[in-house]
């Protein structure tokens, strides 16, 4: 059910504070794309993907998600009120369309300080999973958009991180076994609860933008390498023999993985095919990510690199395109997350 609700300034209690100016900038003109991020302490801001026309939007928050679709933007926000001297953060819809923000459900345990972090949109822009300790214990949920029928979808461990299928009908999520972070899957109503491919040193799916095939990373101690199986897990392929790839994302357009290459501490990004052939490095090695986001028309990418000890909440962005040409900083400088907005159907 919609609550109204007014923003206000808040601290993050699991990273450290520093202070950040507010970004003055002209009103922002509308391009293919933007690119929405948060800055430090609880500003969101959103810029042409060109780096132009910054313009800071009129909500208070962090970790912004917008929509397949455009139209909204998730994120996480304080809701102002108090429970056993905790204040309460709860996850967060805003409209660009009405200019309006809503609450979806809260989102902080009863008894420790941090925020739960973990959400994703499905495909059709209607439904939103998360992850919440609202009632003392880390569980699966998911809800409607527009703050109805919210459905608890795990009662037990330690769950976290959950992302739909590319069809919306399936759920991955990690979860705390014997003391072991391993991947699950379920049916977006719960069902079907089982570990990924059977094997509890799976990690990261990431599925093919069609939704046949399943992209994951598979250790072997502290060795990896990217494997693909069919959407039902069978049929697996191993994609890489080098024990150090990890995928990251799925070009939509391009059909090519985007992986990185962790050796002697240096990181490097790289592009294949889904069969694993035609691999190709795009930036040079030491670049490490804090993480990276595909455009929505899988050309471009979005990164950001380590930040400087004395700004531990300022994280520079840079483009790439896919083919690894193009690079540049756009200048700025994110707390956590950023977001590509597709305007093909948002308002205007």
């Amino acid at each position: 059910m919609k609550k109204s609700l007014t923003i206000f300034a808040f601290s993050i209690f699991i990273f450290q504070l520093s202070s950040c100016e507010k970004i003055s900038a002209p009103y922002l003109s509308f391009n293919e794309y933007q690119i929405i991020f948060d800055v430090a302490p609880q500003y969101i801001y959103c810029l042409n993907d060109n780096g132009s026309n910054i313009h800071e939007l009129p909500i208070r928050g962090t970790f912004p998600k917008c929509s397949p679709d455009g139209k909204y933007i998730c994120f996480y926000s304080l809701d102002g009120k108090l429970k056993n001297n905790i204040p309460l953060y709860s996850l967060c819809v805003y409209n660009f369309d009405k200019d309006s923000v809503w609450i979806l459900s809260e989102t902080v345990p009863k008894s420790s300080g941090h925020i739960d972090l973990g959400f994703d949109w499905s495909f059709d822009s209607k439904r939103i999973v998360f992850q919440s300790s609202k009632d003392g214990y880390h569980n699966i949920y998911v809800i409607n958009a527009d703050g109805t029928d919210e459905i608890k979808l795990t009662s037990q461990n330690y769950n976290l991180l959950p992302k739909f299928s590319a069809d919306g009908t399936v759920i991955s999520y990690s979860s705390i076994l014997n003391n072991k972070l391993i991947t699950m899957i379920m049916n977006d109503d719960g069902s079907k609860k089982h570990i990924f491919v059977d094997n509890e040193n799976s990690t990261n799916p990431i599925w093919s933008p069609d939704g046949n095939k399943i992209a994951f990373c598979l250790r072997d101690s502290i060795f990896f390498d990217i494997y693909m199986v069919d959407e039902n897990e069978t049929n697996l392929v191993r994609l890489t023999s080098d024990r150090c790839s990890y995928p990251l994302a799925w070009s939509p357009s391009e059909n090519r993985i985007i992986f990185s290459k962790i050796k002697n501490e240096l990181n490097t990004f790289y592009t294949m095919n889904p069969d694993g052939s035609d691999i190709k490095r795009i930036t040079k090695p030491g670049i490490y990510p804090n993480n990276i986001w595909v455009s929505p028309d899988g050309q471009k990418i979005a990164f950001t690199t380590f930040p400087e000890k004395n700004k531990p909440t300022e994280f520079p962005i840079y483009l790439i395109n896919i083919d690894g040409t193009g690079k540049r900083n756009l200048g700025i400088k994110i707390r956590f997350n950023l977001s590509w907005r597709s305007l093909d159907l948002a308002p205007k």
